[in-house]
């Protein structure tokens, strides 16, 4: 077999072991490294690509957060730098989009492609560079058939023989069932995706344009097909107009918020806090994306080099400024709605979705003034958006929203919490909460006033959202099963799913309960 069949098979052997019937902890990190080295013993050359490395170091940072945390963002995260690791190692100048793009499509096509190969014998479909004397196709039926076999006559002589079975149980195999057979074959073909990795081809050409915009003529522009639709003369007076409209609407939007916010510091009656928070913000996210798009139309061609845009230009720096400021508005109505409700995942999300706007407003200047291709803003963003992402996975965001919530919550009593939602998160919470409700025997129940009645924001209270409060031994009770479910699960697997923030929580309860039964 070839140096690539046998990092397929060790791989998937290596996968169903760290990964079957197992939580997400340690094996994550291992397996990760495992596949950074055989990428690297695929091709050395790899270690001299950005992009590679990048990708490989946003792996391994993502995979380290799994075995701190163990929660779901930072498993996201590390499968996401998996599926990119795969498409920079077979072809590392690919932008991060493209390499998510052909990676999904090998391996959405590695099994239907393998199973063709099995039973066609035809090697050269699944991979024209190599043509090795013996198939991985073929060596997996000639394994796994008699391996299936096996399987079945093992179960039956455990069903017959007793003393087979528990002498089968004693060495601990019964890891190999055929549950974990099928996790092998999953293995296998993940392996193969990862390894042989099937390319669209028309997408790595189209990839390699650049990031500078072509130099156009108006005789080349002439020739294309909305040029005979609309002159350029047109296209720059629509331009014009539209962006003075649309400057105009966003300065009268600006100002108010700017009257209401900075100067009065209070809504108009009959519009509450969650009015002006949720109806307006999930708009105004949409107009910076449809601004950016609107942007890049303009820009997209020859409009770049024709020698009176400038009025286009100015207007349109002028348009991405104020969505700036439109931006310091939505920060600062979401910090006032976290200040009257606490903080929650959507509440942090709106953040982490304004910085990435934010992002996506300033490389649009930048494509403007320095004449780039949309396709260069689309490489930048995605980047940045990737960034956020394993940025985003290395932070204990359940922890920090049960602290933040109770702190703020413990300076007036006003604070209005959903106590479920701090017991459904993740198990990064519980020595805290644990603390909290049942040492403590605290509640966050909420002596909430309407902002007219704290000298802040007038808004009617009846338009306040009311939290699902429970009584004290409701939540005791919540958080006492919470407890009991993260130490049972803990049991129930083996070291591969070590997790060392689950590890010191609930030491950390255990210890509480020591305390608390010490005479």
């Amino acid at each position: 077999m070839k140096k690539n069949d046998w990092l397929i098979l060790s791989g998937a052997l290596i996968y169903s072991g760290l990964f079957y019937q197992q939580l997400p902890g340690i094996n994550f990190l291992l397996f990760t490294i495992l596949l950074n080295g055989f990428a690297l013993a695929q091709d050395l050359s790899l270690r001299k690509s950005f992009s590679w490395l990048a990708a490989a170091i946003g792996s391994l940072v993502s995979a380290a957060a799994v075995f701190y945390f163990g929660t779901g963002l930072p498993v996201f995260a590390n499968i996401v730098s998996l599926v990119l690791l795969a498409g920079l190692t077979f072809k590392p100048q690919s932008s991060l989009f493209i390499a998510l793009i052909q990676s999904l499509f090998s391996l959405l096509s590695s099994l239907p492609l393998l199973i063709f190969s099995i039973f066609e014998g035809n090697p050269k479909s699944l991979d024209e560079a190599e043509k090795p004397k013996q198939s991985i196709s073929k060596i997996l039926l000639l394994i796994t058939v008699p391996l299936l076999i096996a399987f079945i006559f093992l179960s039956i002589y455990r069903a017959a023989n007793p003393l087979f079975d528990q002498f089968i149980q004693k060495i601990n195999f019964s890891i190999f069932s055929l549950g974990w057979f099928y996790f092998l074959l999953t293995g296998l073909v993940l392996m193969y995706a990862f390894f042989k990795q099937r390319r669209v081809n028309s997408l790595d050409e189209a990839d390699q344009s650049t990031d500078n915009l072509k130099t156009l003529t108006l005789e080349q522009h002439q020739d294309t097909e909305w040029a005979r639709i609309l002159n350029i003369k047109n296209e720059v007076l629509t331009g014009v107009i539209l962006f003075t409209l649309l400057n105009i609407l966003l300065l009268f939007v600006n100002a108010l918020d700017v009257y209401y916010l900075g100067i009065l510091k209070e809504l108009p009656k009959g519009i509450t806090l969650s009015q002006y928070l949720h109806n307006g913000t999930n708009a105004l996210i949409i107009s910076l994306v449809l601004a950016i798009g609107i942007i890049l139309f303009y820009f997209r061609g020859y409009l770049n080099f024709y020698e009176k845009n400038g009025w286009v230009k100015m207007l349109s720096y002028l348009w991405i400024l104020q969505n700036l400021i439109l931006v310091g508005s939505i920060l600062y109505r979401n910090s006032l709605y976290i200040g009257e409700y606490g903080l929650t995942h959507k509440r942090i999300g709106v953040y982490l979705y304004i910085a990435i706007c934010t992002a996506g407003l300033v490389t649009t200047i930048i494509k403007i003034a320095a004449t780039k291709s949309n396709w260069f803003l689309f490489r930048k963003n995605t980047w940045v958006l990737y960034s956020t992402m394993i940025i985003s996975c290395i932070i204990d965001w359940d922890y920090i929203i049960t602290d933040f919530n109770i702190h703020n919550f413990e300076k007036d009593h006003t604070m209005e919490i959903d106590e479920h939602y701090l017991a459904d998160l993740s198990h990064t919470n519980l020595s805290l909460l644990y603390r909290y409700y049942v040492v403590e025997k605290k509640i966050l129940k909420s002596q909430h006033l309407p902002y007219n009645q704290r000298g802040n924001f007038d808004s009617s209270s009846s338009g306040f959202e009311t939290a699902p409060y429970a009584n004290e031994s409701e939540m005791s009770f919540e958080i006492e099963q919470k407890y009991q479910a993260i130490l049972s699960e803990s049991k129930e697997v083996s070291w591969p799913s070590w997790c060392i923030s689950k590890q010191q929580n609930l030491k950390a309860v255990e210890a509480l309960i020591a305390a608390e039964h010490k005479p």
